[in-house]
Formats: structure tokens, sequence, C-alpha cells
């Protein structure tokens, strides 16, 4: 049974019973039959749903305003839209998209520090009040084109944990140089809500939020010296989405709402907002690979320094590595495996088959990528049984960071997306909708 979004956009329902390989199977069986062999994209809606819900249950002080720069699919913006979520923008592009798809000016952030003039004027001209700032230059700038704005501070952090990617080099109002930014602002007479951070994308260490929540809570301090009222804090993004990562994000939810309780408590009436992006998306999205070429080699080849990375076994019993076997697929690092760890957090993909067999032999193996470039490869180094030109592999937690950046080099194509959703999770959200999907099965 199918149901729709935004009208033309099927969605298939199933049962609750039915697991994702059963899913994945049936659109590469589809695929097959019209005779088809591009990569494309499997979106689970039920998987963000459930992200949602948690996100509520266990952060409920903390409003969800999702990461749009992670992944654009504006089917995944439609969902979280409907779901009651509000939006992170750090573009004019991206706040048209969130806007047009008739959400409310007052639930979008606009989180770039240094934002282009026509920026700032189309962001005035459509109500987008709520931003941030960390210089001087951005404050006289906003004082010119959007003198209304309600600004939010982003801080620079001092202490600094372990994560995928830092902006500390990048954003954020050193802690020396908070007071006199923010007297700055009093004197231009602009306002100034709130106090945003970000401890770093793909954050390993919980108690990067306690020393965050506690430097912002001493800049609310300063800027009551100064004069201003705050009632936002944005404790920016970092929240793992992969499948593997629930109990760290169970950590992370519990040290926040401690902390929070502590220096924020409810009766304040301090808005707590939370930008999360890979949280949301990466594990709602699998990518479907075809393998179109394959070669082995008597010895494995030398591949460059950047390649030699320790071997990630995913077969338990192995052949001598007297052959490298060598598969060509139908996507790229230039397109939505992208090279190494600026967003993911993932330096190895790791492959799952879809037909099902019983394999123990395995073999030294590489995966390259779709583009003539020679540095497109996938995986330099993993243990797969042989595999056949033409087989279908698919690549889990792919949501996050990979169709938002995917380009068309070497005549890539834009992936299809198929989506998915099982039917009680989308008659929570969508109860009409299965209805008249329902009777139009019926006729």
């Amino acid at each position: 049974m199918e149901a729709y979004i935004q009208q033309n956009i099927p969605v298939n329902l199933h049962p609750e019973r039915r697991t994702k390989l059963d899913v994945i199977q049936k659109f590469v069986a589809d695929m097959e039959r019209e005779g088809k062999d591009e990569h494309f994209l499997v979106c689970d809606i039920g998987d963000i749903i459930k992200k949602y819900q948690q996100w509520s249950q266990l952060l409920p002080r903390v409003k969800l305003f999702y990461a749009v720069k992670c992944n654009t699919d504006r089917v995944l913006l439609q969902i979280l839209s409907d779901l009651g979520a509000s939006f992170d923008c750090a573009s004019k592009m991206e706040i048209e998209k969130v806007l047009g798809l008739g959400v409310s000016p007052d639930r979008v952030i606009y989180t770039h520090p240094h934002k282009l003039n026509t920026s700032l004027i189309y962001a005035e001209r459509h109500s987008v009040s709520l931003m941030t700032f960390d210089s001087e230059i951005e404050l006289h700038k906003i004082k010119s084109l959007h003198p209304t704005a309600r600004l939010v501070l982003r801080i620079l952090l001092f202490e600094q944990f372990e994560a995928d990617e830092k902006f500390g080099s990048k954003f954020g109002c050193p802690s020396d140089q908070t007071r006199d930014l923010l007297q700055l602002a009093k004197e231009l007479e602009l306002v100034v809500v709130g106090v945003s951070f970000h401890v770093g994308s793909g954050i390993k260490d919980a108690r990067a939020y306690i020393a965050a929540i506690q430097q912002s809570r001493k800049t609310f301090q300063i800027a009551q010296e100064v004069g201003f009222i705050m009632n936002v804090l944005d404790i920016g993004g970092g929240f793992p989405g992969a499948q593997d990562t629930s109990d760290f994000f169970h950590e992370i939810a519990s040290v926040v709402n401690e902390t929070l309780n502590d220096l924020f408590p409810a009766d304040e009436g301090v808005d707590i907002i939370g930008e999360p992006g890979a949280y949301v998306a990466t594990s709602a999205y699998s990518s479907l690979v075809n393998i179109i070429g394959k070669r082995w080699c008597s010895k494995k080849p030398l591949l460059t320094e950047r390649y030699n990375k320790p071997e990630k076994n995913s077969w338990n019993s192995c052949e001598e590595d007297r052959n490298t076997y060598m598969y060509y697929l139908n996507d790229s690092v230039f397109g939505n495996f992208l090279d190494g760890t600026l967003y993911t957090g993932c330096t190895t993909y790791i492959p799952k088959r879809i037909k099902t067999t019983n394999d123990t032999v395995s073999y030294g193996s590489i995966l390259w990528g779709f583009t003539c470039a020679g540095n497109d490869c996938v995986n330099p180094s993993i243990r797969l049984p042989e595999l056949d030109v033409g087989e279908w592999l698919y690549f889990e937690d792919m949501g996050a960071y990979t169709l938002s950046m995917a380009s068309n080099f070497n005549g890539l194509e834009t992936p299809e997306i198929k989506y998915y959703c099982s039917e009680d999770l989308w008659l929570q959200v969508y109860p009409k909708t299965i209805t008249i999907s329902r009777d139009q099965t019926r006729q």
C-alpha cells in the first residue's frame, strides 16, 4: 500500500513486522524489473518520526531546531515540519526552502554568524528575526540591514573536547571579548536575547555539554550586567544519530537535563533550543549501490598513504590473500560517500549484501567509486566474499552530510530516493492520508 506526501511523492507503507532488508529487497527487485542499475537512497520515514519522539521524551525542555544543512531532502523537512519541529538555517537558500513548506518564520533561527547582505535583507523582509553573531562587524551589518533582529551571541568554548569536527577556530566570540561585544550591541540599540554554542560535530564526551552550559551561564550574567535580559539558550548540535549510538545519546540527554536543571531552572523561563542534524537524519537513510565492474590482482595494489587504514573484517573465515578483488561501484566519494571524516565521522564504509548466501571464504577487496578520479576509493581495504557484477549492496547510516554534499562530478547522477514507513508510525502523523490510501486501494 502507498500513501503520498506533498501530494505526489509515494511512500511505501508496510506492517511493523517487515524488516528493512525486506523493504530494500523489494525496491531492488523493482529496479531490476525496470532494467535500472543507478544508485539510489532508501529513506525510512518511521526512523525520523521515532527520532523526533525520542528527542521530545528524553530532552523535554529542548526545542528541536533541525540543522537543514545536514540533509536538505524536502520530504525529510516536510515530515519534521508536520511533527512540529523548528529549523536551524545557515543560508538564504535554506530559509527559502523551509518557509516554502509553510513553516512560520518564528520557527527558524539563522545560525550563520557572518551573513551575506542580501541574505540579511531577505531575512528581514520575511520576518526571520532570530539569528546569531560573534563579531563587531556583524553587529554593524545587522544594525544597518535588520535592526529589529533578535540576536544570539555565539560564544567560543574555552574548554575543548574530542570531536569529529570542531568549530573553535572558525566561529565564536572569545570569552575575553564578550563584555565589549555585548556593550557595543547595547550602544547600537540592538536586542541580544541569548547565547549559543556548538561543542563540535560527532562529540565524543558528554561532559562537553556541561562545560559549555556553565560558560553560557557566565555569559548570561555578563549580559545582565550590560543591561540585556536574555531568554534563549541554544545548545547547538553534536548529537549522535547512527544506529549504534543510542546509549551515548541517552548519556548526553541525561547530562544536558541535569546541567540545565542546575544552571537554568525551568522557572527562569529561558527557552532552550538544540540544533541536531546527524541525530535526526543519519540512520534514516541507506545507500544502494550496484557493482558495475570487477577485476582481480595477484597482489594487493599499492595505494597512496591516505588509504593505509586498518582493515575491518566483516567475515570470520578467510582465505590467504593471494587475490585482491577490485570492485567498481556506481556511487562515489564525490557522491554520497564523503572521503574521510569531514562530517560523517566514518573512516570506512562497510557494505551489506542484499542476496543471502552461505559464503564463508573472504578475500582482500577494494571498493572503488564511479568516477575516473584516482582517489575515488570508497573502501581501500575490506574482506568480502567474492561478489558478482550486477550485485546490489547497501550501506546503512547514510543520511547525514551525504546527499546534501554530493556532486554531479564526472556524470554522477543525483540519486532517486525511495521512501517507506511502518503503517502504525505513519498513522500517528497522517491518519487522514492512510484512510484515503485504504479507500483508493479498495477501488
